[in-house]
């Protein structure tokens, strides 16, 4: 995206505070959150003249005040069905971490975290067909 666009990217997984949040939609155009961030009316209403999309990185918008969004006339945008061929992937990945430790087998490393980027999609897939 670097190479396209003048962006601010978040280099780590922890979700970002509301002060943080607000302080970004000051000055961007549009606003990719994760289910972490919190996008609610407040931080909506803090936003600038210049934001015009907030397009969610996940398949919902539960956590983003879409009514307050639709009032300032910003779009809000999801990816519905963009990850249901790896949504098995990530089941199997996210399953030691579910099991709870007494049954879970002996492991040699430490249980895995599941973060935003930990499941990340490997490849793109689209339903459309070719005409």
């Amino acid at each position: 995206m670097r190479e396209l666009f003048d962006v601010t990217l978040r280099d780590d997984d922890t979700p970002m505070s509301e002060g943080e949040l607000i302080e970004a939609l000051k000055t961007c155009d549009i606003l990719v959150p994760t289910v972490t961030d919190d996008i609610n009316a407040k931080v909506i209403g803090q936003a600038g003249d210049r934001l015009k999309l907030i397009a969610n990185y996940g398949a919902g918008v539960d956590h983003i005040d879409v009514q307050t969004a639709r009032q300032r006339g910003i779009l809000v945008s999801n990816t519905p069905g963009a990850v249901t061929d790896a949504t098995s992937a990530i089941g199997m990945k996210m399953k030691p971490a579910a099991e709870p430790s007494s049954t879970r087998p002996a492991m040699t490393r430490p249980r895995p975290s599941v973060t935003p980027s930990s499941l990340t999609a490997t490849r793109l897939c689209s339903s459309a067909t070719a005409s």
